[in-house]
This record gives C-alpha cells, structure tokens and sequence, in this order.
C-alpha cells in the first residue's frame, strides 16, 4: 500500500473510531454510573436559611385533605376551576438498585367535589442518576389512584390504591404487575360503603394485607378496613374496625400486624383525635390496643417493631392554640405502653409528618410537609435510635413543596417523593422524585417525567440521530468513495 493510499485508509478509520467513540459516551451505549447529570432548578435550605420573602400562594392549601382559608380565598372564584394533580405517593429502591415510583395523577373539578377526570396510576422506573427507565399508567373502571408500592418476589411489583366506579363508587384495588410494569392482574374489593387509602404490605406467606378508611356514607367518619389475600390477590378474610383512617401496616416477629392512625374519640369536635397502636393476630382478631394524646389533633402515620419488640410510632400534632404542627416520635414496649417521646416543631408553622423508616444505624428518617405562611416545603428530620434529632433539611423542589414519602438507600442516603408546585395559582402540581446523600444534602432531583439529565439527553439524541444517518450513508456509499478518492488524489 502506497503512502497515499494509508493516509486516506488512516483518515477513515479515525473517522469511525472518532464517530463511534463520540455515540457511546452521548448517546449508543450510556453507561449509567458515568452519565454527566444536568439538574432542574431545586432550592435547598436548612432550618436557618429559610427564605422569609412572602409568596403569593395561598396560605392553606385545597389539596386532598389541605384546607382553604376563605379569609384569603373566594369559594364563588373558583367553582369552575379545575386542579390538575401529579403526586408521587411512594418509592422504594428495588433488587437491581434501581428505583420504583408510584404516582396518581388527575383533574380534581372544584365546582363538583365528587368529579374527578383522568384519573390514572402511574409506575415508574428510574435509574440511579435519576433518568426514566420506563413509566406506565393504569386506568381502572372510572378510574384508579395508588397510595403504595412494593417489590414482589418474582421482581414484580404490587400496587395498593383505590379504584373508582363510574358512579363514584370507591373500592379497594391491587394491581400485580411484571418487573417491566406489564400488568398481570387487577384486583378490586368492595369495603363497608366508600373506601380511601389502601396501603399493601407483603406478608411472610408471600401474600398481600391491605388496609384502608371506609365508611357508608361521605359525611360520616372512617372506620379501618383490613383486608387479606393470598399471592395471587384472591381474599382471605377481611375484618373492619370501629378505629378511624389509617396510615402504616406492619408484619410483627410473631406473625401479626400492628397498625397505626387517626381515631376521633369526640364526634362533636372533628379536631379532637388521637393516635392509635392496634396490634391483631394473623387472622384479624384485635389483640389489645392504646390511643395517645399528645395535643388537641394527633394522627400517627408509621409505626414498626424494632429489636426489643417493642414499636416505634411516628405521628403528626397540631396544637389549636397556636395553630402549629408538631411531629411525634414516640416508643412504646411491646404492649404498646409508652416509653418515652420525643417532638419537633421546626419553624414556620412546625413539622408535620406523613411518612418514615428505622435508619441502618437504628435512628429514624422522618418526611413530610412544613407550612409556611403562603406557602409549603417538603422537609426531612433525621434522629438517633432515642428519637434525639441529628438534622433536618427543607427542599422547595419546583417553588413549594406538599407530601413527602422517604426511604433510606443502599448508599445509606434517601430518596423521597411527593408533589410540587410553580405558584399555586397555576392549580397544578408535578410529581417529584429526589435523591440526597446520607446527610440530606441533594444529588439530583427530577420533577414530573423529566429526567435528571434531560438537557443532556437532549444532545444526545440530536447528535445520536445525525451520526447513525452518516454511518448508514457512510457504509451505504463506501463502495463509489474509495474510486473517487483514488481519482482525486491521483493514485
């Protein structure tokens, strides 16, 4: 081969090794743990640093169970309006590290409380840089929301929610699904009149518990409602409780469930409730039970067995007086008598606690929401196994935060979840999912279905698509470019 005709054979192949060097580090073979992350705006503050600029959103907010302030808000304005909601309600990471999100997302009609429109669940798979795997929705009936999500033995998953007939029935709902998402089957339960909630928990003999609020009618209070199926989701038995709405589910050490909410114990006062601890055996038969008291409202929103066999309850207080919230960590034995507790209040108008999880070092990770006065963040609490607070961290996410589901990662971090919103007079909310390290601090964060790198993904696929179609026409045309070349250049 001729000087010449290496310098054009050189010039090819670097090229194609160019081309093809460039393809898998933007776009043909993404290697997830190199993949530069371009972050959405978050803004991340510590109790100290909180911003005091005065919002214009509204003070309290309609959301689900969020209230309206008339002093701020005319009802008459916004009959018409319509709410449009996207909420990641629970996460987990999953066996192959990555994450599993689950979503409800919809239209609420304010001028008919009892209207809902595209009503739809959503799964979602992310990896660890925060990128969209795959997501897919679920339409059941009139409609469907989930409230939880787990991993299944076969590297499924398992979603409990509430499913709605066309004439605004509600019923209890689990939907079994591949490792894919692909569903494999659906399930719904009729409960005592109207059902919310429904949270699922896997049991030791690889079925499901579901429980949830039902009751006959809207305008009375909820009863719990437990339900039991098999792996398959066909029941077992169900039971309902004189307890109100509940919030948490857990398998004890000996094979029984203990459970955790809100109970009104004065019908003439809606904010007069207490926390319970229900503890029933494998069948569904009340063991005992112990309500507690801590200020004028208290809801408990987790509770789990710890090593003593003893059981940690994490619940939320408000104290009418001052109108603020307080989160409750408290510790019972095994009987459920208490052992000590333990309050935090934050600033603003306090913590209120809607999710929680014991920490690898024993230590708890407490999330939820902190009302602010025009506005709300999402917050974390961290604390030792004494309930002896280590941190706590707020995050506005897209401008104001509501909700927050938390876990604790394999990197001994967390990833959390819920919604966030511009400005509230946009009435619309977007999912969010972000990713902190060990010490609250944010790694990436993602709102809605955008990805964590989503710019970037936007370069790569433009490149990506340029560079296929000139290897397509490079490989197509090599034949004819050679005799040109040869001819131009006189060999």
């Amino acid at each position: 081969m001729n000087k010449k005709m290496l310098i054009v054979v050189s010039i090819f192949a670097a090229a194609i090794l160019i081309l093809v060097s460039f393809n898998s580090v933007i776009g043909f073979q993404k290697d997830e743990s190199t993949t530069k992350k371009i972050l959405p705006l978050y803004s991340i503050r510590t109790n100290k640093e909180i911003d005091t600029e005065v919002r214009d959103q509204l003070e309290f907010h309609s959301y689900k169970n969020r209230i309206f302030n008339d002093n701020l808000v005319n009802t008459n304005e916004i009959e018409n309006l319509n709410f449009t909601y996207y909420e990641g309600t629970a996460v987990m990471q999953c066996n192959d590290d990555r994450y599993i999100l689950a979503a409800m997302k919809g239209i609420f009609e304010f001028g008919d409380p009892n209207i809902y429109e595209g009503r739809n669940t959503v799964l979602s798979k992310y990896n660890l840089n925060g990128e969209m795997v795959w997501s897919k929705n679920f339409f059941i009936l009139d409609g469907c929301w989930s409230y939880s999500v787990l991993q299944t033995k076969d590297d499924g998953y398992i979603l409990g929610g509430i499913a709605i007939s066309e004439s605004l029935n509600f019923y209890a709902m689990l939907i079994k699904t591949d490792r894919w998402g692909n569903q494999e089957w659906i399930k719904t339960y009729p409960v005592l009149g109207e059902a919310d909630g429904s949270f699922v928990q896997k049991t030791y003999d690889n079925g499901y518990i579901l429980i949830g609020g039902s009751r006959p009618v809207s305008t009375e209070p909820f009863y719990l409602y437990i339900l039991k199926t098999d792996e398959n989701g066909n029941e077992e038995w169900n039971k309902t409780f004189d307890f109100g709405f509940p919030f948490s589910i857990q398998q004890t050490i000996d094979n029984k469930y203990i459970i955790t909410g809100i109970n009104n114990y004065n019908l003439s006062d809606p904010f007069a409730s207490e926390i319970y601890l229900l503890k029933i055996d494998n069948n569904g038969y009340e063991e005992w039970n112990k309500t507690y008291r801590f200020f004028n409202s208290n809801w408990g929103v987790y509770a789990q067995q710890i090593e003593d066999e003893g059981y940690i309850v994490v619940g939320t207080g408000i104290n009418n007086e001052e109108i603020r919230y307080y989160t409750i960590l408290l510790k019972t034995d095994k009987f459920g008598n208490e052992a000590w507790n333990k309050t935090f209040s934050g600033d603003w108008l306090g913590f209120q606690a809607q999710s929680a999880q014991q920490t690898e070092d024993k230590g708890y990770i407490i999330g939820g929401q902190m009302p602010k006065e025009k506005n709300y963040d999402t917050f974390l609490l961290k604390t030792d196994e004494l309930g002896n607070e280590e941190w706590n961290k707020t995050y506005s996410v897209l401008g104001g935060a509501l909700s927050c589901f938390v876990q604790q990662t394999n990197d001994l971090g967390y990833i959390f979840t819920g919604a966030t919103y511009k400005t509230f007079q946009e009435y619309k909310t977007y999912q969010y999912l972000v990713k902190t390290d060990e010490n609250g601090n944010v790694e990436w964060a993602v709102n809605k279905n955008k990805k964590a790198s989503d710019d970037l993904n936007q370069i790569e696929n433009k490149y990506a698509f340029l560079n296929l179609n000139f290897l397509k026409w490079f490989f197509k045309e090599l034949p004819n470019i050679f005799p040109l070349l040869r001819q131009l250049l006189g060999l």
